[in-house]
């Protein structure tokens, strides 16, 4: 009876995670509503995020009422974009073995857990590649919008911004449908190709920024930066949380995952802060600079975890053959 039930989970959870994913439509226009009807500077777009990073930080360093919280975001979220979203929730239990809500104060007793140094450089690329994304996502956009603005009126602009969104969206479709036989191809090499193509997307934008013969040329380089963000933002999200689950005792599963996600919303507070601060005085181009700089630095971090992963099958093999004789 629980095997069909986890069947049924199974099943229903990706098209709840799907469905309620993003706020439909939205996200073609924000920023152009922002700077246009409301008159926001990059600036006061950039702090919007900021603010609600910080609250979502402080909900979660509350381990005791995470999941309670959590739950009730996660249901009236589920409900504001998508009704469908809130039916299928009726359907997602959680069936892990390992319930953290009744065994905090025995946790409390235990030992902490202790990460090997794989698991905390996992940790540390996930916390710093996940907030270029979404930097460069939230301020990329922004950044060609600003192109855009200078180039056409606001019409055009919202034209073009929603054909780059609709083929960036095609593109993270296919990325999702493809990555499986890209993993399976490429296995541990995927962890350095994707911010190879992170760094890649964000110099695409910068250099086409400096195009001023060709508006075509200029925008055409600019979306191909924009796009190839999308294709590695989902890819990198699943490798990374496969490599920490696989790499870590059962019992701490959950509360790694919870501690990748927090990594990952502390950095891009103090990013998002400080391109606040950034952008009251300089223009947007800094920031996508800062962000590139970022992802160089996310590829050397990268290549050390390729490294340890490398490290760690070795011992493994040599382990078992330890055993074997």
């Amino acid at each position: 009876m629980n095997e069909q039930k986890i069947a049924k989970f199974n099943k229903i959870f990706p098209w709840y995670s799907g469905l309620s994913g993003d706020l439909l439509f939205w996200v073609a226009i924000d920023t152009l509503f922002l700077t246009v009807v409301k008159n926001f500077n990059a600036s006061q777009i950039v702090s919007l995020t900021t603010i609600s990073l910080i609250v979502c930080i402080m909900l979660q360093n509350r381990s005791e009422d995470y999941i309670k919280v959590k739950t009730k975001s996660n249901t009236i979220y589920a409900t504001v974009t998508m009704i469908i979203s809130f039916i299928l929730s009726f359907d997602i239990i959680d069936f892990s073995n390992y319930n953290k809500t009744e065994n905090i104060q025995s946790n409390k007793k235990r030992k902490k857990v202790k990460y090997s140094k794989l698991i905390i450089i996992l940790i540390i690329s996930y916390g710093l590649f996940y907030p270029i994304v979404n930097s460069g996502q939230s301020n990329g956009k922004l950044f060609i919008q600003q192109e855009l603005l200078i180039n056409f009126d606001v019409e055009k602009t919202a034209l073009i911004i929603g054909v780059i969104l609709c083929v960036s969206r095609i593109v993270r479709v296919i990325s999702n449908m493809a990555f499986n036989k890209i993993h399976r191809k490429f296995k541990e090499k995927v962890g350095i190709m994707l911010p190879l193509l992170l760094s890649l997307s964000i110099i695409l934008m910068i250099v086409g920024s400096f195009i001023t013969n060709s508006a075509i040329l200029k925008f055409t380089i600019m979306s191909l930066g924009y796009i190839i963000i999308l294709f590695v933002r989902d890819p990198f999200k699943v490798y990374m949380q496969d490599l920490a689950l696989n790499n870590i005792d059962k019992a701490y599963q959950q509360t790694l995952l919870t501690t990748l996600e927090l990594s990952r919303k502390i950095v891009r507070a103090i990013l998002s802060f400080s391109f606040t601060l950034i952008l009251i005085d300089y223009p947007m181009i800094v920031v996508i600079s800062i962000l590139f700089i970022l992802s160089l630095i996310e590829i050397i971090i990268s290549i050390k975890l390729y490294k340890l992963i490398l490290n760690s099958k070795e011992e493994s093999k040599k382990h078992k053959l330890c055993n074997t004789y």
